[in-house]
């Protein structure tokens, strides 16, 4: 089996190298140097510059990173590859002391625009660093993301449970104590109270008002 190390190391020697290039110079087939490229590009490890339709350059980050100056070819890559970095310090503190919210939350608590900050922290999921959770919202018009840190995140079937749960309308428990009677009236209780309290004229009840009353008597 091919290893990464020998892609790493090719391309380490040879930077600005494409996948062609790469692939004759190790004898490994085209299909399992892409194979191999992507899973080093979502790690992190190699950059990639544009020369063509679907053709690329490729080089080690940390390489171009250290050596001065840096080649102009490398430059939109590395300058993404510290963009990332600079976001994820940012950000996984962040959701790991709040886990399960939305990418609007986190882009509140940032000052970040929403937009740019979905692209991000879908970067981030790409890169393995988090994972989202998607949800419909009421009538399925919207998709919601909820986000955790990879290895973190709770079990689904509770965390559905759970949301579940919280849609049911809370029971609410009247108690012979009169300040837990007077919270659980509502407003119009509380007026019509006031009003009998001032000793003044009582509102007229709507005709629905009037013939609920009468279904009741009956």
């Amino acid at each position: 089996m091919i290893s990464q190390e020998l892609i790493i190391d090719d391309i380490r020697r040879n930077p600005g190298s494409t996948r062609v290039q790469i692939s004759e110079r190790c004898g490994v087939a085209l299909s399992t140097v892409n194979h191999l490229i992507y899973r080093l590009i979502q790690d992190q490890i190699v950059g990639k510059s544009k020369i063509g339709h679907n053709q690329y350059r490729y080089f080690i980050i940390d390489d171009a990173i250290s050596q001065k100056p840096i080649q102009d070819y490398q430059k939109p890559a590395i300058r993404s590859y510290v963009r990332i970095e600079q976001f994820k310090e940012d950000a996984l503190p962040m959701i790991s002391a709040f886990p399960g919210r939305s990418s609007a939350y986190y882009a509140n608590m940032m000052g970040v625009n929403l937009r740019a900050m979905i692209s991000r922290l879908k970067c981030l999921d790409k890169f393995g660093f988090i994972v989202g959770w998607k949800f419909n919202t009421k009538n399925n018009k919207k998709t919601l993301y909820l986000w955790y840190i990879k290895g973190q995140e709770p079990d689904k079937k509770e965390l559905i449970k759970s949301r579940e749960e919280n849609k049911k309308p809370k029971e609410v428990i009247v108690d012979d104590d009169p300040w837990i009677n007077e919270i659980s009236k509502s407003r119009e209780q509380r007026r019509l109270e006031r009003l009998r309290d001032e000793n003044q004229q009582m509102p007229i009840p709507s005709y629905a008002e009037f013939f609920k009353r009468q279904e009741g008597r009956n």
